[in-house]
């Protein structure tokens, strides 16, 4: 099974990384936990350039991923 990532999805509409891809993460992460990934990030302690889901339950960001 291929994952199909939502960055992988904006690249093929034309769409660039950088402001164009933080723009839109922060409007998903808006209308899913009320704050942007910044906020949420330093709401919930975790590192800055590390993915949310890169994290378990816990908090942990386990080791093929950190």
């Amino acid at each position: 099974m291929k994952l199909i990532y939502i960055t992988d999805e904006w690249k093929k509409h034309g769409l660039k990384e950088g402001v164009q891809f933080a723009t839109l993460t922060d409007i998903i992460y808006k209308t899913w936990a009320g704050k942007t990934a910044k906020e949420y990030k330093e709401f919930k302690g975790l590192k800055k350039g590390k993915s949310s889901g890169q994290y378990d339950k816990q908090g942990t960001c386990p080791e093929y991923a950190c």
